[in-house]
Protein backbone atom coordinates (compact mmCIF):
# COMPACT_ATOMS: atom_id res chain seq x y z
CA UNK A 1 0.00 0.00 0.00
CA UNK A 2 1.45 3.29 -0.68
CA UNK A 3 2.43 5.75 1.75
CA UNK A 4 0.67 7.94 1.05
CA UNK A 5 -3.04 6.53 0.57
CA UNK A 6 -1.83 5.29 4.30
CA UNK A 7 -2.02 8.30 5.31
CA UNK A 8 -5.42 9.29 3.06
CA UNK A 9 -6.86 6.60 5.10
CA UNK A 10 -5.83 7.72 8.09
CA UNK A 11 -7.53 11.36 7.49
CA UNK A 12 -10.19 9.83 6.44
CA UNK A 13 -11.22 7.56 9.63
CA UNK A 14 -10.31 10.73 11.69
CA UNK A 15 -12.68 13.02 10.18
CA UNK A 16 -15.40 10.33 9.68
CA UNK A 17 -15.16 9.38 13.77
CA UNK A 18 -15.21 13.38 14.58
CA UNK A 19 -18.13 13.89 11.97
CA UNK A 20 -20.02 11.27 13.64
CA UNK A 21 -19.66 13.04 17.38
CA UNK A 22 -20.08 16.47 15.93
CA UNK A 23 -23.72 15.47 14.53
CA UNK A 24 -24.41 13.47 17.95
CA UNK A 25 -23.52 16.23 19.94
CA UNK A 26 -23.58 19.70 18.47
CA UNK A 27 -27.33 20.08 19.92
CA UNK A 28 -25.78 20.34 23.49
CA UNK A 29 -22.90 22.50 22.82
CA UNK A 30 -25.55 25.78 23.74
CA UNK A 31 -27.33 23.66 26.69
CA UNK A 32 -27.27 25.87 29.83
CA UNK A 33 -24.96 25.16 33.01
CA UNK A 34 -26.08 22.99 35.82
CA UNK A 35 -25.88 24.49 39.11
CA UNK A 36 -23.41 21.65 39.40
CA UNK A 37 -21.03 22.99 36.80
CA UNK A 38 -21.07 25.83 38.46
CA UNK A 39 -19.79 24.34 41.63
CA UNK A 40 -16.29 24.07 39.56
CA UNK A 41 -16.33 27.47 37.95
CA UNK A 42 -17.05 29.43 41.32
CA UNK A 43 -14.02 27.63 42.97
CA UNK A 44 -11.42 28.53 40.05
CA UNK A 45 -13.12 32.06 38.67
CA UNK A 46 -11.67 34.21 40.84
CA UNK A 47 -8.26 32.37 40.26
CA UNK A 48 -5.29 34.72 38.27
CA UNK A 49 -2.31 33.51 36.77
CA UNK A 50 -0.43 34.27 39.53
CA UNK A 51 -1.93 32.06 42.12
CA UNK A 52 -3.38 29.68 39.59
CA UNK A 53 -0.33 27.26 41.42
CA UNK A 54 -3.64 26.44 44.26
CA UNK A 55 -5.18 24.08 41.81
CA UNK A 56 -2.01 21.61 42.40
CA UNK A 57 -2.03 22.18 46.24
CA UNK A 58 -4.66 19.81 48.23
CA UNK A 59 -6.45 22.24 50.90
CA UNK A 60 -4.40 21.67 54.18
CA UNK A 61 -2.01 23.40 52.31
CA UNK A 62 -3.91 26.42 51.07
CA UNK A 63 -4.78 24.30 47.44
CA UNK A 64 -8.21 24.84 45.90
CA UNK A 65 -11.09 22.26 47.42
CA UNK A 66 -13.36 22.00 44.20
CA UNK A 67 -14.35 18.08 44.80
CA UNK A 68 -14.70 16.73 48.07
CA UNK A 69 -11.51 17.22 49.13
CA UNK A 70 -9.36 15.98 46.13
CA UNK A 71 -6.92 17.24 44.56
CA UNK A 72 -7.59 17.62 40.42
CA UNK A 73 -5.16 19.76 39.14
CA UNK A 74 -6.42 19.65 35.62
CA UNK A 75 -9.93 19.32 36.14
CA UNK A 76 -9.69 22.37 37.40
CA UNK A 77 -7.30 23.68 34.99
CA UNK A 78 -10.25 23.58 31.99
CA UNK A 79 -12.84 25.10 33.81
CA UNK A 80 -10.42 28.09 34.54
CA UNK A 81 -9.59 28.34 31.01
CA UNK A 82 -13.40 27.59 29.82
CA UNK A 83 -14.12 30.69 32.27
CA UNK A 84 -11.09 32.86 30.90
CA UNK A 85 -12.34 32.30 27.19
CA UNK A 86 -15.94 32.54 27.52
CA UNK A 87 -16.80 33.66 30.59
CA UNK A 88 -20.45 31.68 31.96
CA UNK A 89 -21.38 31.34 28.24
CA UNK A 90 -22.20 27.17 27.77
CA UNK A 91 -20.65 27.00 24.56
CA UNK A 92 -16.80 27.36 25.52
CA UNK A 93 -17.85 24.02 28.46
CA UNK A 94 -19.10 22.06 26.08
CA UNK A 95 -16.61 22.31 23.41
CA UNK A 96 -14.10 21.43 25.93
CA UNK A 97 -16.30 18.14 26.75
CA UNK A 98 -16.48 17.49 22.78
CA UNK A 99 -12.46 18.13 22.37
CA UNK A 100 -11.53 15.88 25.01
CA UNK A 101 -14.00 13.27 23.53
CA UNK A 102 -12.56 13.36 20.23
CA UNK A 103 -8.95 13.77 21.67
CA UNK A 104 -9.83 10.35 23.50
CA UNK A 105 -11.68 9.05 19.56
CA UNK A 106 -7.51 9.82 17.71
CA UNK A 107 -6.07 7.66 20.90
CA UNK A 108 -8.18 4.89 20.39
CA UNK A 109 -7.28 4.81 16.79
CA UNK A 110 -3.42 5.54 17.16
CA UNK A 111 -3.93 2.38 19.80
CA UNK A 112 -6.31 0.01 17.55
CA UNK A 113 -3.99 0.43 14.94
CA UNK A 114 -1.60 -1.16 16.96
CA UNK A 115 -3.16 -3.85 18.61
CA UNK A 116 -5.09 -5.13 15.44
CA UNK A 117 -2.54 -4.93 13.21
CA UNK A 118 -1.92 -8.78 12.99
CA UNK A 119 -5.17 -9.02 12.35
CA UNK A 120 -6.11 -9.92 8.35
CA UNK A 121 -4.94 -7.14 5.47
CA UNK A 122 -8.01 -7.57 4.38
CA UNK A 123 -10.66 -6.29 6.92
CA UNK A 124 -7.67 -4.38 9.07
CA UNK A 125 -9.09 -0.76 7.94
CA UNK A 126 -12.64 -1.96 8.55
CA UNK A 127 -11.35 -3.39 12.49
CA UNK A 128 -9.55 -0.40 13.42
CA UNK A 129 -12.62 2.02 11.93
CA UNK A 130 -15.32 0.10 13.26
CA UNK A 131 -13.85 0.04 17.08
CA UNK A 132 -13.07 3.93 16.53
CA UNK A 133 -16.62 4.37 15.16
CA UNK A 134 -18.65 2.38 18.26
CA UNK A 135 -16.89 4.51 20.73
CA UNK A 136 -17.44 8.34 18.92
CA UNK A 137 -20.99 7.39 19.24
CA UNK A 138 -21.74 4.86 21.79
CA UNK A 139 -25.00 6.17 23.65
CA UNK A 140 -24.18 5.54 27.20
CA UNK A 141 -21.50 8.51 26.77
CA UNK A 142 -24.46 10.98 26.53
CA UNK A 143 -24.49 11.73 30.24
CA UNK A 144 -20.69 12.03 30.18
CA UNK A 145 -20.12 14.61 27.16
CA UNK A 146 -23.16 16.39 27.64
CA UNK A 147 -22.74 16.91 31.10
CA UNK A 148 -19.91 19.43 32.24
CA UNK A 149 -19.71 17.87 35.66
CA UNK A 150 -18.12 14.36 34.21
CA UNK A 151 -15.38 16.43 33.67
CA UNK A 152 -13.32 14.46 35.29
CA UNK A 153 -14.18 11.43 33.44
CA UNK A 154 -12.96 12.73 30.22
CA UNK A 155 -9.68 14.26 31.69
CA UNK A 156 -9.29 10.65 33.53
CA UNK A 157 -9.90 8.66 30.20
CA UNK A 158 -7.76 11.04 28.07
CA UNK A 159 -4.50 10.69 29.94
CA UNK A 160 -5.37 7.09 30.82
CA UNK A 161 -5.19 6.53 27.44
CA UNK A 162 -2.56 8.19 26.30
CA UNK A 163 -0.24 6.87 29.28
CA UNK A 164 -1.42 3.13 27.88
CA UNK A 165 -0.20 3.92 24.30
CA UNK A 166 3.16 5.40 25.48
CA UNK A 167 3.50 2.16 28.19
CA UNK A 168 2.54 -0.21 24.86
CA UNK A 169 5.15 1.74 22.92
CA UNK A 170 7.71 1.04 25.66
CA UNK A 171 7.08 -2.94 25.56
CA UNK A 172 8.00 -2.29 22.01
CA UNK A 173 11.85 -2.17 23.14
CA UNK A 174 11.47 1.68 23.09
CA UNK A 175 12.46 2.47 27.16
CA UNK A 176 12.34 5.89 26.74
CA UNK A 177 8.43 5.98 26.17
CA UNK A 178 8.12 4.31 30.12
CA UNK A 179 8.36 7.83 31.64
CA UNK A 180 6.08 10.03 29.70
CA UNK A 181 3.61 7.31 30.27
CA UNK A 182 4.16 7.19 34.47
CA UNK A 183 3.61 11.00 34.00
CA UNK A 184 0.29 10.47 32.21
CA UNK A 185 -0.81 8.18 34.95
CA UNK A 186 -0.30 10.35 37.42
CA UNK A 187 -2.47 13.30 35.84
CA UNK A 188 -5.05 10.47 34.76
CA UNK A 189 -5.36 9.35 38.77
CA UNK A 190 -5.27 13.03 39.98
CA UNK A 191 -8.15 13.62 37.94
CA UNK A 192 -9.96 10.98 38.36
CA UNK A 193 -9.06 7.73 41.15
CA UNK A 194 -10.47 4.62 38.47
CA UNK A 195 -7.00 5.25 37.30
CA UNK A 196 -5.35 3.59 39.94
CA UNK A 197 -6.50 0.26 38.06
CA UNK A 198 -3.90 1.42 34.98
CA UNK A 199 -1.04 -1.10 36.51
CA UNK A 200 -3.24 -4.03 36.36
CA UNK A 201 -4.22 -2.98 32.75
CA UNK A 202 -0.44 -2.98 32.34
CA UNK A 203 0.59 -6.21 33.61
CA UNK A 204 -2.13 -7.30 31.35
CA UNK A 205 -0.91 -6.02 28.29
CA UNK A 206 2.41 -7.36 28.81
CA UNK A 207 0.89 -10.76 28.83
CA UNK A 208 -0.93 -10.00 25.67
CA UNK A 209 1.90 -8.49 23.57
CA UNK A 210 4.62 -9.76 24.58
CA UNK A 211 3.86 -13.35 26.81
CA UNK A 212 5.56 -11.60 29.90
CA UNK A 213 5.28 -9.40 32.74
CA UNK A 214 7.68 -6.40 33.19
CA UNK A 215 7.76 -5.90 36.70
CA UNK A 216 10.71 -3.44 36.67
CA UNK A 217 8.16 -0.99 34.75
CA UNK A 218 5.57 -0.96 37.30
CA UNK A 219 8.26 0.60 39.29
CA UNK A 220 6.88 4.41 38.86
CA UNK A 221 3.39 3.58 38.57
CA UNK A 222 3.68 2.01 41.98
CA UNK A 223 5.62 5.34 42.88
CA UNK A 224 2.73 7.45 41.94
CA UNK A 225 -0.07 4.84 43.62
CA UNK A 226 1.48 5.48 46.65
CA UNK A 227 2.15 9.67 46.59
CA UNK A 228 -1.80 9.88 45.32
CA UNK A 229 -2.62 7.40 48.81
CA UNK A 230 -0.45 9.55 51.11
CA UNK A 231 -2.08 12.64 49.31
CA UNK A 232 -5.15 11.05 49.91
CA UNK A 233 -4.98 10.00 53.41
CA UNK A 234 -2.67 13.12 55.00
CA UNK A 235 -2.98 15.66 52.81
CA UNK A 236 -6.95 15.57 52.42
CA UNK A 237 -8.65 14.98 55.73
CA UNK A 238 -12.42 13.51 55.59
CA UNK A 239 -14.83 14.50 57.77
CA UNK A 240 -17.80 12.15 59.23
CA UNK A 241 -20.12 14.37 56.56
CA UNK A 242 -18.33 13.80 53.96
CA UNK A 243 -19.64 10.32 53.16
CA UNK A 244 -19.14 9.86 49.33
CA UNK A 245 -14.94 10.37 50.02
CA UNK A 246 -15.49 7.48 52.51
CA UNK A 247 -17.03 5.43 50.14
CA UNK A 248 -14.35 6.56 47.41
CA UNK A 249 -11.36 5.61 50.08
CA UNK A 250 -13.39 1.73 50.66
CA UNK A 251 -13.36 1.46 47.12
CA UNK A 252 -9.80 2.42 47.16
CA UNK A 253 -9.07 -0.72 49.03
CA UNK A 254 -11.46 -2.89 46.84
CA UNK A 255 -8.54 -1.44 43.90
CA UNK A 256 -5.94 -3.28 46.11
CA UNK A 257 -7.91 -6.34 46.33
CA UNK A 258 -8.70 -6.70 42.69
CA UNK A 259 -4.71 -6.06 42.23
CA UNK A 260 -3.63 -8.44 44.16
CA UNK A 261 -6.26 -11.32 42.93
CA UNK A 262 -5.02 -10.16 39.43
CA UNK A 263 -1.30 -10.91 40.56
CA UNK A 264 -2.17 -14.31 41.63
CA UNK A 265 -3.88 -14.49 38.68
CA UNK A 266 -1.32 -14.01 36.43
CA UNK A 267 0.47 -17.86 36.14
CA UNK A 268 -3.06 -18.51 34.84
CA UNK A 269 -3.41 -15.47 32.57
CA UNK A 270 0.15 -16.33 30.92
CA UNK A 271 -0.90 -19.95 30.06
CA UNK A 272 -3.86 -18.29 28.22
CA UNK A 273 -2.30 -17.73 24.47
CA UNK A 274 -5.00 -15.06 23.03
CA UNK A 275 -5.78 -17.00 20.00
CA UNK A 276 -8.88 -15.93 18.34
CA UNK A 277 -11.71 -16.27 21.00
CA UNK A 278 -8.91 -15.53 23.34
CA UNK A 279 -8.41 -12.40 22.49
CA UNK A 280 -12.17 -11.82 22.93
CA UNK A 281 -11.19 -12.87 26.22
CA UNK A 282 -8.56 -10.26 26.57
CA UNK A 283 -10.74 -7.03 26.13
CA UNK A 284 -13.35 -8.78 28.39
CA UNK A 285 -10.85 -9.25 30.92
CA UNK A 286 -10.02 -5.21 30.32
CA UNK A 287 -13.44 -3.76 30.71
CA UNK A 288 -14.21 -5.40 33.40
CA UNK A 289 -10.38 -4.30 35.14
CA UNK A 290 -11.23 -0.59 33.61
CA UNK A 291 -14.97 -0.85 35.20
CA UNK A 292 -14.59 -2.95 38.26
CA UNK A 293 -13.96 0.57 40.38
CA UNK A 294 -17.26 1.44 39.88
CA UNK A 295 -19.28 -1.59 40.56
CA UNK A 296 -19.99 -0.63 44.22
CA UNK A 297 -21.48 3.01 43.51
CA UNK A 298 -24.75 3.98 42.34
CA UNK A 299 -25.39 3.42 38.87
CA UNK A 300 -24.68 6.03 36.50
CA UNK A 301 -23.72 6.32 32.31
CA UNK A 302 -20.74 8.34 33.03
CA UNK A 303 -18.78 5.29 34.95
CA UNK A 304 -19.20 3.19 31.61
CA UNK A 305 -16.89 5.63 29.77
CA UNK A 306 -13.67 4.77 30.62
CA UNK A 307 -14.27 1.22 30.17
CA UNK A 308 -16.14 1.52 26.77
CA UNK A 309 -12.72 1.88 25.45
CA UNK A 310 -12.09 -2.03 26.20
CA UNK A 311 -15.96 -2.94 25.32
CA UNK A 312 -14.67 -0.85 21.53
CA UNK A 313 -11.85 -2.89 21.24
CA UNK A 314 -13.77 -6.33 21.86
CA UNK A 315 -16.08 -5.21 19.29
CA UNK A 316 -13.26 -5.07 16.73
CA UNK A 317 -11.99 -8.38 17.93
CA UNK A 318 -15.54 -9.63 17.00
CA UNK A 319 -15.40 -8.59 13.43
CA UNK A 320 -11.97 -10.72 13.29
CA UNK A 321 -13.27 -13.69 14.42
CA UNK A 322 -16.58 -13.01 12.55
CA UNK A 323 -14.56 -12.66 8.97
CA UNK A 324 -12.42 -15.74 9.98
CA UNK A 325 -15.38 -17.70 9.98
CA UNK A 326 -17.60 -17.00 7.33
CA UNK A 327 -14.44 -16.05 5.09
CA UNK A 328 -14.01 -19.80 4.96
CA UNK A 329 -17.27 -20.04 3.12
CA UNK A 330 -17.79 -16.62 0.69
CA UNK A 331 -15.16 -14.47 -1.25
CA UNK A 332 -13.28 -12.41 0.25
CA UNK A 333 -14.72 -9.55 -1.37
CA UNK A 334 -18.37 -10.69 -0.54
CA UNK A 335 -17.63 -11.35 2.99
CA UNK A 336 -15.88 -7.50 3.32
CA UNK A 337 -19.43 -6.32 1.86
CA UNK A 338 -21.51 -8.39 4.83
CA UNK A 339 -19.12 -6.57 7.39
CA UNK A 340 -19.60 -3.25 6.39
CA UNK A 341 -23.31 -3.40 6.04
CA UNK A 342 -23.58 -4.92 9.52
CA UNK A 343 -20.79 -2.05 11.23
CA UNK A 344 -22.89 0.39 9.22
CA UNK A 345 -26.11 -0.57 10.63
CA UNK A 346 -24.60 -0.82 14.20
CA UNK A 347 -23.12 2.83 14.33
CA UNK A 348 -26.15 4.28 12.43
CA UNK A 349 -28.32 2.97 14.96
CA UNK A 350 -25.90 4.15 17.75
CA UNK A 351 -25.83 7.33 16.48
CA UNK A 352 -29.44 7.86 16.43
CA UNK A 353 -29.99 6.25 19.46
CA UNK A 354 -27.40 8.47 21.07
CA UNK A 355 -28.98 11.82 18.92
CA UNK A 356 -32.05 11.02 21.01
CA UNK A 357 -30.30 10.38 24.40
CA UNK A 358 -28.75 13.87 24.16
CA UNK A 359 -32.47 15.35 23.38
CA UNK A 360 -32.92 15.16 27.05
CA UNK A 361 -29.95 17.40 27.64
CA UNK A 362 -31.60 20.03 25.37
CA UNK A 363 -34.52 20.06 27.11
CA UNK A 364 -33.30 20.01 30.61
CA UNK A 365 -31.41 23.28 29.84
CA UNK A 366 -34.14 24.70 28.44
CA UNK A 367 -35.91 24.57 31.31
CA UNK A 368 -32.95 26.01 33.40
CA UNK A 369 -32.91 28.48 30.56
CA UNK A 370 -36.41 29.61 31.24
CA UNK A 371 -36.23 29.43 35.04
CA UNK A 372 -33.44 32.08 35.32
CA UNK A 373 -35.45 34.45 32.71
CA UNK A 374 -38.42 34.43 34.44
CA UNK A 375 -36.85 34.94 38.11
CA UNK A 376 -34.78 37.91 35.72
CA UNK A 377 -38.54 38.92 35.13
CA UNK A 378 -40.24 38.39 37.96
CA UNK A 379 -37.49 40.29 40.31
CA UNK A 380 -37.01 43.40 37.66
CA UNK A 381 -37.25 45.33 41.50
CA UNK A 382 -35.08 43.06 43.80
CA UNK A 383 -32.40 44.65 45.84
CA UNK A 384 -29.17 43.33 47.54
CA UNK A 385 -31.29 42.47 50.47
CA UNK A 386 -34.19 40.28 48.42
CA UNK A 387 -34.35 36.83 49.89
CA UNK A 388 -35.71 34.65 46.87
CA UNK A 389 -37.59 31.25 47.47
CA UNK A 390 -37.80 28.64 45.04
CA UNK A 391 -40.24 25.61 45.38
CA UNK A 392 -40.24 22.24 43.60
CA UNK A 393 -37.72 22.76 40.98
CA UNK A 394 -36.81 19.84 39.26
CA UNK A 395 -33.59 17.92 40.13
CA UNK A 396 -33.65 16.15 36.67
CA UNK A 397 -35.39 15.29 33.37
CA UNK A 398 -35.09 11.51 32.12
CA UNK A 399 -32.10 10.89 34.48
CA UNK A 400 -30.38 14.21 32.81
CA UNK A 401 -28.78 17.15 35.47
CA UNK A 402 -31.37 20.01 36.08
CA UNK A 403 -31.18 22.16 39.58
CA UNK A 404 -28.97 19.29 41.31
CA UNK A 405 -26.19 21.16 42.92
CA UNK A 406 -25.52 23.47 45.57
CA UNK A 407 -24.21 26.85 43.64
CA UNK A 408 -27.77 27.77 42.38
CA UNK A 409 -27.05 30.76 43.88
CA UNK A 410 -23.60 31.40 42.00
CA UNK A 411 -26.10 30.54 39.18
CA UNK A 412 -28.36 33.70 39.92
CA UNK A 413 -25.54 36.23 40.42
CA UNK A 414 -24.07 35.41 37.17
CA UNK A 415 -27.50 35.86 35.54
CA UNK A 416 -27.39 39.51 37.24
CA UNK A 417 -30.11 38.75 39.91
CA UNK A 418 -29.80 40.77 42.55
CA UNK A 419 -30.73 39.25 46.19
CA UNK A 420 -29.28 38.26 49.83
CA UNK A 421 -30.00 34.73 50.20
CA UNK A 422 -31.85 32.17 47.60
CA UNK A 423 -33.25 29.22 49.08
CA UNK A 424 -34.36 26.41 46.80
CA UNK A 425 -36.53 23.26 48.05
CA UNK A 426 -36.25 20.79 45.27
CA UNK A 427 -38.64 17.88 46.14
CA UNK A 428 -39.65 15.70 42.84
CA UNK A 429 -35.79 13.62 40.71
CA UNK A 430 -38.18 14.43 37.30
CA UNK A 431 -40.29 16.57 35.56
CA UNK A 432 -42.77 14.41 35.08
CA UNK A 433 -43.52 13.69 38.47
CA UNK A 434 -43.82 17.13 40.10
CA UNK A 435 -47.31 17.42 41.97
CA UNK A 436 -48.08 21.25 43.02
CA UNK A 437 -51.49 22.06 44.07
CA UNK A 438 -52.66 25.38 45.01
CA UNK A 439 -54.73 25.21 48.16
CA UNK A 440 -55.68 28.78 48.48
CA UNK A 441 -54.01 31.81 47.72
CA UNK A 442 -52.13 31.49 50.69
CA UNK A 443 -50.92 27.74 51.36
CA UNK A 444 -49.16 25.40 48.58
CA UNK A 445 -49.09 21.67 48.48
CA UNK A 446 -45.84 19.55 47.55
CA UNK A 447 -45.91 15.93 46.70
CA UNK A 448 -43.18 13.93 45.75
CA UNK A 449 -41.33 10.34 46.44
CA UNK A 450 -38.20 11.70 47.35
CA UNK A 451 -37.45 14.98 49.14
CA UNK A 452 -34.71 17.07 50.08
CA UNK A 453 -33.57 20.21 50.83
CA UNK A 454 -30.65 22.35 48.74
CA UNK A 455 -30.21 25.89 50.57
CA UNK A 456 -26.74 27.53 50.88
CA UNK A 457 -27.87 28.82 54.68
CA UNK A 458 -29.50 24.96 55.97
CA UNK A 459 -28.36 21.53 55.97
CA UNK A 460 -30.89 18.64 55.47
CA UNK A 461 -31.44 16.95 59.23
CA UNK A 462 -32.05 12.96 59.61
CA UNK A 463 -33.52 11.24 61.95
CA UNK A 464 -32.91 8.23 63.83
CA UNK A 465 -34.17 5.73 60.89
CA UNK A 466 -32.58 7.64 58.41
CA UNK A 467 -35.12 9.35 57.19
CA UNK A 468 -34.91 13.60 56.28
CA UNK A 469 -36.47 15.71 58.07
CA UNK A 470 -37.49 19.04 56.94
CA UNK A 471 -36.24 21.85 59.05
CA UNK A 472 -35.43 25.15 57.86
CA UNK A 473 -36.30 28.71 58.99
CA UNK A 474 -38.18 30.11 56.27
CA UNK A 475 -41.69 27.99 56.27
CA UNK A 476 -44.10 26.50 58.49
CA UNK A 477 -44.26 23.14 56.74
CA UNK A 478 -45.92 19.44 57.78
CA UNK A 479 -43.90 16.72 56.85
CA UNK A 480 -45.69 13.37 56.56
CA UNK A 481 -43.37 10.18 56.37
CA UNK A 482 -46.00 8.36 54.49
CA UNK A 483 -47.70 10.73 52.09
CA UNK A 484 -44.29 12.47 51.82
CA UNK A 485 -46.70 15.79 51.33
CA UNK A 486 -45.16 19.29 52.71
CA UNK A 487 -47.95 22.06 52.86
CA UNK A 488 -46.27 25.43 52.93
CA UNK A 489 -48.52 28.25 54.84
CA UNK A 490 -46.94 31.42 53.13
CA UNK A 491 -49.43 33.63 55.45
CA UNK A 492 -47.90 32.27 59.18
CA UNK A 493 -44.45 32.53 58.02
CA UNK A 494 -44.99 36.11 56.10
CA UNK A 495 -42.82 34.85 53.42
CA UNK A 496 -44.41 37.47 51.13
CA UNK A 497 -43.01 40.55 52.68
CA UNK A 498 -42.07 43.80 50.11
CA UNK A 499 -38.23 42.12 50.22
CA UNK A 500 -39.35 38.27 49.56
CA UNK A 501 -40.36 36.58 46.19
CA UNK A 502 -41.66 33.37 46.39
CA UNK A 503 -41.94 30.81 43.37
CA UNK A 504 -42.93 27.23 42.31
CA UNK A 505 -42.15 25.39 39.19
CA UNK A 506 -45.53 23.49 38.15
CA UNK A 507 -43.99 21.07 35.90
CA UNK A 508 -43.13 23.27 32.73
CA UNK A 509 -42.85 27.27 34.27
CA UNK A 510 -42.23 29.07 36.92
CA UNK A 511 -44.21 31.32 38.89
CA UNK A 512 -44.41 33.89 41.36
CA UNK A 513 -46.91 33.27 44.26
CA UNK A 514 -48.43 36.68 44.88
Amino acid sequence: MPKGYKYLADIVIIFISFALALFSYWQILNVALTPEDFEWISKVNTLSATNLFKVFLPPVLGGVEVMLHRVTPFVSLSFWLDWKIGGANPFYYHMTQLLFHMGIIFLLYRLAKKLFIKSPKAVYQIVVSSSVFFFAVFPFHSETVSWNGARPDMVVAFFYLLSLYFYIRFLESKIRYLFPSAIFFAIAIFSKENAITLPVVAILFGIYLQKKVYWSSLLPFLIVVLFWIFNYIFLNPHDEGCTLSCQQFLISRVFLIYLTVSVLLLPFLKALRFEETGRLLFYWLIFGVLFSPTIFLPTSERYLYLSSIALSLFFGEALVVFYKRISKYLPITTTRVILVSIVSLIILLEAGFLYVRNKRWVVAGTIIDNVLKQTAIYTEDSNDNSNLYFLNLPNGYQKSFVFQGKAFDQMLKLAGIKFRTAHVIAYNLDVGNSKVRIIDDQTILLSSETPFIISPSEKPHYNHQGNQVIETAFYYGIFSNDSLDIQINLKQQSLKSDNSYVFYFDGTELREIK
